[in-house]
């Protein structure tokens, strides 16, 4: 707490793109089954989509078909289906259609870009050898209350991590991972970290240790009905590094984008998952007050001879 981003916007200045990780979804289709509940799969995907893409500023595109069909043994599945070399390019995320969990009920959140239906924030910090970070993060729902059915937003966000790095069909994944463990190496920030892979009767398997200091973290746990777990540094750092992703949003700070302008006003897009942030404009930097814009997406910032002033702040 406490770090201010200061950001700047001139209207005359011309909007310039910046490198960052793009990920195509595309519905491949299937029937949502009867044990699934609430919303909609593209909406709980495109959300768990946006929030990887928040945390990974790296220039790279790819793409996920995504869909529902019988996936044996769990409730979800994952398969590389090309790469460039050094990252996936192209992969399969499916979700469980079968019933064959359907002593179990699953929750598409109808709105999975907010938390309304959670009561408080966790997160958990540790050194894992290059620094202080936030490894995992996660909501819970009030004491004694329960979520309609375990939640495919978390289990959207775990396969799509597996996408970016964890991944048994990742073309690094048999070098980095013969001792068990993934080592964070330079230039890749937080250098020295040590992220342990949990094992199974046949190996190392593509996700992290469920023991201290990984276990919480994303890409070692499942859906619950009584949390969503959030991308968190452990989860970033590993994928980072299988697949030496270099810019990387540790703390998911939000990312600002313009969606529209007149002479009068500017109209930006923010989202932000994790709670804290805060909005703030004014029109000047002299003499006045600086105005908090709320929660609201997308948010309108008046401007005063043709330019204003925004500052994101935690």
């Amino acid at each position: 707490m406490g770090k201010i981003d200061w950001v700047i916007v001139i209207l005359f200045l011309a909007a310039t793109s910046s490198p960052a990780l793009t990920i195509v979804r595309q519905f491949a289709g299937g029937e949502q089954p009867t044990n699934a509940i609430g919303g909609n799969l593209a909406d709980v995907f495109n959300a768990a989509s946006d929030m990887w893409e928040l945390a990974i500023h790296d220039d790279h595109v790819l793409v996920l078909e995504f869909g529902w069909a019988p996936v044996v043994g769990s409730f979800s599945s994952h398969t590389l289906l090309d790469h460039d070399g050094a990252r996936e390019t192209r992969g399969r995320i499916l979700f469980d259609n079968d019933l064959s969990a359907a002593h179990m009920t699953f929750w598409l959140d109808p709105t999975p870009w907010s938390a309304e239906e959670f009561a408080s924030y966790h997160e958990r910090r540790a050194d894992l050898g290059g620094g202080d970070i936030v490894v995992a993060r996660s909501w819970s729902t009030a004491p004694g209350t329960r979520l309609l059915g375990a939640d495919v937003m978390t289990v959207a966000l775990h396969e799509i991590g597996h996408s970016l790095g964890l991944s048994l069909g990742h073309p690094r994944w048999r070098a980095e991972s013969a001792d068990g463990s993934i080592e964070i190496v330079p230039p890749l920030p937080y250098a020295r970290s040590v992220l342990d892979l949990a094992t199974n009767l046949y190996g190392v398997t593509s996700h992290l240790s469920g023991n201290p200091p990984t276990g919480g973290a994303l890409m070692a746990g499942s859906a619950s009905d009584q949390a969503r777990t959030l991308v968190g540094g452990a989860d970033i750092l590993a994928n980072a590094g299988m697949s030496r992703w270099t810019n990387l949003n540790i703390s998911l700070a939000p990312c600002l984008r313009i969606a529209g302008s007149s002479p009068d006003t500017l109209t930006l897009h923010w989202w932000s998952p994790v709670p804290g942030w805060v909005l703030e404009s004014k029109s000047s930097l002299a003499g006045d007050a600086w105005q908090p814009l709320g929660s609201g997406n997308p948010a309108t910032i008046t401007l005063k001879g043709g330019s204003g002033f925004f500052r994101l702040r935690d």
